[in-house]
């Protein structure tokens, strides 16, 4: 799937990406004229690169690597005449 990526990570970011466009085009449906919208989606994607000299935190032997971190995040929402709900997935 993805080079250099572990099988599970690839999959579950695949699988977060199909839900999102899912729920993107069931938002995006229309209302009628004067109406805001319902539902609404908010997706993101956050990506940090980070770089350790001291990995393992040793006065010796020192260790140091560097490493990406992807935090995906969706914000649902629904606004009703009575009831508004929200949901927040992600890191």
């Amino acid at each position: 799937m993805l080079q250099g990526v572990p099988s599970r990570v690839s999959r579950f970011l695949c699988a977060s990406a199909a839900a999102t466009a899912a729920l993107w085009v069931a938002a995006g449906t229309a209302q009628g004229e004067g109406e805001g919208r319902r539902f609404s989606i908010h997706p993101s994607l956050t990506i940090l690169g980070v770089a350790d000299d001291n990995v393992f935190s040793q006065e010796n032997g020192r260790s140091s690597d560097v490493g990406v971190w992807i935090s995906p995040r969706v914000e649902l929402g629904y606004q009703g005449r009575v009831l508004e709900a929200g949901a927040d997935l992600g890191a």
